[in-house]
């Protein structure tokens, strides 16, 4: 798809990959723009073309009124997440957490959409990670949820691939943004994340790695899943 003239929508719009998303969306001509958060006096847009949409994705009737009236959605964005960091043997809670809004969240903003982006000859982004292909022990819970969200965005492309609905898989490295603000490495900053998955969308790759790490760990990864495995547990 052509980001040109395209309707959005994208949830976890008010900070990090969500906010630069927005703006790279903007400055590549978007239309119109559904900017999503649970709170929308933090959504930082003053563009016209940028409509602010309260939305909870771990609420059922949240995303039935925030989704309704968006008819004109051509291209989904699954942003929002979380990381409550747990470990294997960490608090149940945060696994649940995690889940909630990053496969729960997920599934229920796409199911919601669906018909729209049959409709409209659409496209759904997911923004996975690289540890939706292999677990890091100290972000087990983050990494669970985000390789259900892997796991979902393989069949959202397979039942929707008659449609005509395009969906990618986003496999991001660490990203300057406060989620990762901890993480002694390395990042890429959101503005060039962001840019760098809007090209893979227009390319039409399925697999996208917006940042030097990721684009190292998933070639990696197509050639030898285990080594990514053992690469990631030594971290």
């Amino acid at each position: 798809m052509k980001i040109q003239d395209t309707t959005a929508f994208v949830t976890g719009a008010n900070r990090g990959i969500g906010k630069a998303l927005v703006e790279e969306l903007l400055a590549g001509g978007a239309k119109k723009i559904y900017a999503t958060a649970r709170d929308t006096s933090k959504l930082p847009f003053t563009d016209p073309r940028v409509v602010k949409v309260q939305l909870d994705v771990t609420d059922d009737e949240s995303v039935t009124a925030a989704t309704q009236d968006v008819g004109d959605v051509e291209l989904l964005i699954n942003n929002a997440g979380v990381n409550a960091a747990s470990t294997a043997f960490g608090d149940i809670d945060g696994h649940r957490s995690d889940l909630e809004v990053n496969y729960f969240g997920v599934l229920r903003v796409s199911q919601a959409l669906a018909e729209t982006l049959k409709a409209n000859q659409g496209t759904i982004v997911n923004l996975n990670s690289l540890v939706s292909l292999a677990s890091m022990a100290p972000i087990a819970s983050y990494g669970v949820s985000k390789a259900a969200s892997h796991s979902l965005t393989l069949a959202l492309r397979a039942e929707l691939a008659e449609s005509g609905v395009s969906v990618h898989g986003v496999y991001a490295g660490p990203i300057d943004t406060d989620m990762a603000k901890d993480m002694p490495m390395a990042k890429a900053t959101p503005a060039d994340a962001a840019a760098a998955i809007l090209d893979g969308v227009e390319a039409g790759e399925t697999h996208i790695a917006p940042d030097a790490m990721a684009q190292e760990v998933v070639a990696t990864w197509r050639n030898n899943p285990v080594a990514v495995e053992e690469m990631f547990a030594s971290m």
